[in-house]
């Protein structure tokens, strides 16, 4: 992981807030499983881009070291131009990332900035060189229309940002950047395990299908190396064939009862889907003849109504007029 920081004018109050979360970005990555880091600084400031030098050596593992480097540095803010393309560059160029045979990133550059990219023309060949040797760049400066070539970089490595201007920004360094490089490190599948696939086959988030592949590769099968040129090995040969062919049996059993399930399941989507759009339908589109129906209905016995009414009124009525 290697911190390229601008340091002109401006930049003590932030580094020196980067400094002060130093500790909890080292604490969340390790909290991810990472326990190896290797840290560098590339600071920049008009055409001058330095490497920190820690007892003769551009990286460090002591987060102690780093955090007094960086505190340093906010009491040498010098000059006022911006090469961030270059300097990113530097960092690509002058450090020996390790490559992770597992898979998991293990390149990183946490860019630091409240400016632009003064030399935002070397942005092309900037982006191929980070993509060219994986390495992810996140970046901590303030979003506004002259930095799209910094969002593009951080876009397009796949890193993180956080936005200067929040008022979280210190402590999000570490729940944002230091989670992501503490997963992306940590989380490595041996070569022999193998992943397993979570399907999304509801609307609630813990509607999962899980399948668990099968590695079916003739080392695992113990198929990779047969010899038959005797009675005794091709027998031997025989019997792993036979036991291979078997665990063959075994997992595509186990894909076909994925299927049968999958399908299933797909099925009863694909009913609900329908009642869905039924309902919804019903809803939106009214039935008229019903609604006709229903409405003279209501009339018929709100008329009767008024009829009894009427007639319940005039038997009091009559029996007066035969009193008199």
């Amino acid at each position: 992981m290697v911190f390229v920081v601008d340091n002109t004018a401006s930049m003590a109050g932030i580094q020196t807030t980067i400094a002060n979360n130093f500790s909890d970005l080292i604490t969340s990555i390790n909290g991810r499983g990472v326990s190896d880091i290797r840290m560098g600084i590339v600071e920049y400031t008009d055409n001058e881009f330095l490497l920190s030098d820690f007892n003769g050596s551009k990286w460090s593992s002591n987060q102690e070291d780093i955090s007094n480097e960086i505190s340093r540095l906010a009491s040498t803010n010098r000059g006022a131009t911006e090469n961030a393309m270059t300097a990113l560059n530097t960092a690509a160029d002058s450090y020996d990332f390790r490559d992770n045979e597992n898979g998991a990133q293990t390149k990183h550059i946490v860019f630091v900035t409240n400016e632009t990219a003064d030399d935002s023309g070397f942005l092309s060949s900037t982006l191929a060189n980070l993509q060219g040797k994986g390495i992810y760049v996140h970046g901590v400066y303030q979003k506004y229309s002259d930095t799209a070539p910094l969002d593009t970089v951080v876009q397009s490595t796949g890193g993180k940002f956080v936005d200067l201007s929040s008022p979280t920004w210190g402590t999000e360094i570490s729940t944002v950047i230091g989670d992501t490089i503490g997963e992306s490190a940590g989380s490595v599948i041996e070569d022999d395990d193998m992943p397993i696939l979570s399907f999304q086959v509801g609307a609630n988030a813990k509607d999962l299908f899980k399948v668990e592949l099968t590695d079916a590769r003739a080392k695992t099968l113990g198929i990779q190396e047969l010899n038959v040129l005797s009675t005794a090995e091709a027998q031997t040969a025989i019997g792993s064939i036979d036991q291979a062919m078997q665990s063959i049996l075994t997992a595509r059993s186990k894909f076909g009862r994925y299927q049968n399930a999958l399908e299933h399941i797909m099925t009863n989507v694909n009913t609900y889907s329908v009642n869905l759009t039924n309902s919804e339908s019903r809803i939106r589109d009214i039935d008229m003849a019903k609604e006709l129906m229903e409405q003279t209905k209501t009339a018929i016995l709100t008329q009767s109504s008024q009829a009894m009414l009427s007639q319940s009124l005039k038997l009091p009525q009559g029996v007066l007029e035969l009193l008199k």
